[in-house]
């Protein structure tokens, strides 16, 4: 048979009646390419490869475009049913062996080369590692919180000057986000707790209560609950939320600041 031609034939899993393209001249042909209808297909294109008889979908695409590798029935956009070591794996095109980039079964993430986030801007871009938090009442993005130490495990708002069991900022939109719950019964990411920041640039509400704030001053909790101010070096030990890279100058506003406990 020529390189090429598309065949007609029935009894390819069902009793349905499917197109298949091949490029094969043995009498056992490779069936690449199907497009099936009826109950069992769903509408469905596939890439398949097998003998005549028996080939095994390998590629999906379903009638409402959804893409499923190693599965035939994907829920998503696009779904991977990895092989026993990879779910992904990039590599070099240089150097086909050194794979670049990999999932593993097990769902680690490997990348060799660094990981870019956010816009870039200094004060839009994502320039902060944060993690998942319990805390024991509301926060909100900004707020410096310290360990609650009538609740194990949760945070709350700073409640002191020079709190000593500051633990950082409340993350406005960070560019990874570590510690996220998953619900392996419903498949779900869905998260709605804090984030905090412990690492990188963050917006953080101050007052002046301290005096004015002028970049790279030690910032502290102030008496205000969730609010910083500046701190006064010798009296910063422990108690250290971050270092200001912008001033204020008078009453309350929000700053970036440099995220450095100490």
């Amino acid at each position: 048979m020529n390189s090429g031609i598309f065949v007609l034939g029935p009894n390819l899993a069902d009793s349905n009646v499917k197109m298949y393209s091949t490029f094969s001249d043995s009498a056992a042909w490779d069936y690449l390419i199907g497009l099936s209808g009826g109950s069992s297909g769903h509408g469905q294109l596939r890439f398949v490869t097998g003998p005549s008889g028996s080939p095994q979908p390998r590629m999906v695409v379903d009638k409402i475009g959804r893409v499923g590798i190693g599965t035939t029935t994907p829920n998503a956009t696009l779904e991977v049913h990895g092989s026993a070591t990879n779910l992904l794996a990039l590599y070099d095109p240089v150097a086909p062996t050194d794979p670049k980039f990999r999932v593993t079964k097990t769902g680690e993430v490997r990348a060799d080369g660094a990981y870019y986030s956010g816009t870039g801007g200094f004060h839009t871009g994502n320039a902060d590692v944060a993690e998942r938090i319990n805390t024991s009442e509301w926060v909100e993005a900004g707020y410096v919180v310290e360990i609650d130490p009538d609740h194990p495990g949760f945070f709350r708002k700073s409640s002191s000057l020079y709190g000593t069991k500051v633990a950082g900022i409340i993350s406005t939109s960070p560019g990874v986000i570590l510690g996220n719950s998953f619900d392996e019964a419903t498949d779900d990411w869905e998260d709605n707790r804090p984030v905090l920041a412990i690492a990188g640039r963050v917006p953080l509400q101050v007052t002046t209560e301290n005096g004015s704030i002028q970049i790279g001053d030690l910032l502290v909790s102030s008496s205000t609950p969730g609010v910083a101010m500046k701190g006064d070096p010798a009296a910063c030990v422990g108690a250290v939320i971050g270092k200001a890279m912008e001033p204020l100058e008078e009453e309350t506003g929000t700053i970036v600041v440099q995220v450095m406990l100490r």
